[in-house]
């Protein structure tokens, strides 16, 4: 093809992972010789590590005893459901590509809680993904929705289906997570989340007001501020910034996420199941009656904005998605200056000193130190002739580019900036203007206002016709009364 090689993430294998422990396997392979004791092995690292379910709910509880018995069920190649002793139900979204709504998916995560309700062991489900929790929507499926051929409500699962299922359900978002997609994970019973997530409520990127009851389920599990900014700002909010606003869930660190979702599955578990069903149905009814008002507003709202506006948005972000995977983006035009605001050198200067913003060279080295941890090479190996693309950044990574970057920089872009600015100097010189552009609407917000000039002029001479004298005259009606002359003794 021309192009200089680069380093691709490889897709992870379509195998099932199964715990092997050697004392068991030699005494079940009759090998000679005394068994040797059970020691859990490390936990692998990704999403195959996740899915086996790191933490105590998967390991024996004694040296030489065997592992919780584990059942799995094919649902298809998005969704692996897999029940844990003690009646503990595993479900994992694997499609790939930031497990996105694709009918794929959908349909398995269908039929593993279908299978759920009718597996009486069963008294406590825990739902996870990968590297993304679920990233939301596909853009062929926003692109139909924006033509007016389809709902948000035409699958009722990714917004009640969590409720209505009579187990208790604890989602455990240890990747980020955006749009539907987020939504999906909060309207869960129990949510954890990791402080590392990027999440973002981002549907009027796509010219798109919230869905799925988005604007129930973000305001009660994040806040009503909290979730107006998301809604109206559409960028990604980090977990640790969700945490110290004070949302309604469970922080950890990404890799404490799962296995602290297990041990409270566990502990789930060990409740009476008829007392737990019944607290299900009952809270979850509550929930489900001012979740239903809600999303009927929603819907309303989409038919009174949805049109080619949204049409054209979606399809510009589908394109800008393919190029960038291609290897094609091209270069995005800095946007035009408002006409308004006055050039760099006319601003005056601000009374409250603006700190200066970083050079070229101090956010170049920033983003090739965010790419070495990423991509997990040395500054030496970062070649910047290459796009993001050919170096393997995925659409993933561009999200945690665009965080790490916002974290040092303060500047709020978005993923999509990875996608215009393909390529190490491009990006750099994006975050520049930004940092700019900021720091230019703050020095016009806190200058002062320079009073207008006026001129003095006198006003011109009245001439007034001169007062004649007039005799007083008397007043109108009779006068005061006098007072009473005395009397002779």
């Amino acid at each position: 093809t021309g192009r200089p090689p680069g380093r691709t993430p490889l897709p992870h294998p379509p195998l099932r992972e199964e715990s092997c422990w050697i004392g068991n396997w030699r005494r079940g392979t009759g090998t000679v010789g005394a068994p040797t004791p059970a020691v859990p092995s490390p936990a692998p690292r990704g999403n195959a590590g996740e899915a086996d379910g790191e933490g105590s709910a998967t390991r024996p509880t004694a040296a030489g005893t065997a592992p919780p018995v584990s059942r799995a069920f094919d649902d298809g190649p998005a969704v692996e459901l897999r029940v844990l002793d003690p009646g503990i139900a595993l479900v994992v979204m694997r499609s790939g590509g930031g497990n996105m709504f694709t009918e794929e998916t959908v349909r398995g995560l269908e039929s593993a809680f279908e299978r759920l309700g009718a597996d009486e062991t069963v008294k406590v489900v825990v739902l996870t993904g990968g590297q993304a929790f679920s990233m939301g929507g596909t853009p062929e499926a926003l692109e139909r929705l924006a033509e007016g051929h389809g709902s948000f409500t035409d699958v009722p699962f990714l917004y009640e289906g969590l409720l209505r299922c009579d187990r208790p359900v604890i989602a455990a978002l240890s990747g980020h997570a955006s749009g539907g997609g987020l939504a999906f994970g909060l309207h869960a019973d129990i949510v954890l989340m990791a402080r590392e997530g990027m999440y973002a409520a981002n549907f009027l990127n796509y010219g798109f007001t919230p869905g799925m009851g988005a604007t129930y389920i973000l305001e009660r599990r994040l806040g009503r501020s909290t979730a107006a900014e998301m809604f109206y700002s559409a960028k990604p909010f980090s977990g640790a910034e969700l945490e110290r606003r004070g949302a309604q869930v469970t922080f950890l660190a990404r890799d404490e996420v799962l296995p602290a979702a297990l041990d409270l599955a566990r502990s789930v578990a060990g409740r009476p199941p008829a007392a737990v069903r019944a607290l299900k149905r009952e809270l979850a009814s509550r929930t489900l009656d001012e979740l239903s008002g809600a999303v009927e507003k929603e819907a309303e709202l989409h038919t009174r904005v949805l049109g080619q506006e949204a049409v054209t948005r979606v399809r510009d972000h589908t394109g800008r998605v393919r190029g960038y995977a291609d290897g094609d983006a091209p270069v995005a035009a800095a946007p035009p200056r408002d006409a308004s605001s006055p050039a760099p050198q006319e601003r005056r200067a601000a009374p409250l000193s603006e700190p200066a913003g970083p050079d070229r060279e101090t956010v170049i080295a920033a983003v090739v130190d965010i790419l070495c941890g990423h991509l997990y090479l040395t500054a030496e190996e970062i070649d910047r002739r290459l796009s993001f693309s050919e170096m393997g950044v995925d659409s993933l990574g561009a999200v945690e580019i665009v965080r790490d970057l916002d974290e040092r920089f303060g500047v709020g872009l978005d993923s999509v900036a990875v996608y215009d600015h393909p390529t190490l100097d491009r990006l750099a010189d994006f975050v520049l203007a930004e940092a700019d552009r900021g720091r230019a609407l703050r020095t016009a917000a806190l200058s002062p206002r320079e009073p207008a000039v006026r001129t003095a002029t006198r006003a011109p001479a009245v001439h007034l016709p001169e007062a004649r004298e007039q005799a007083p005259k008397p007043p109108l009606g009779p006068g005061p009364a006098r007072p009473p002359e005395p009397t002779a003794a």
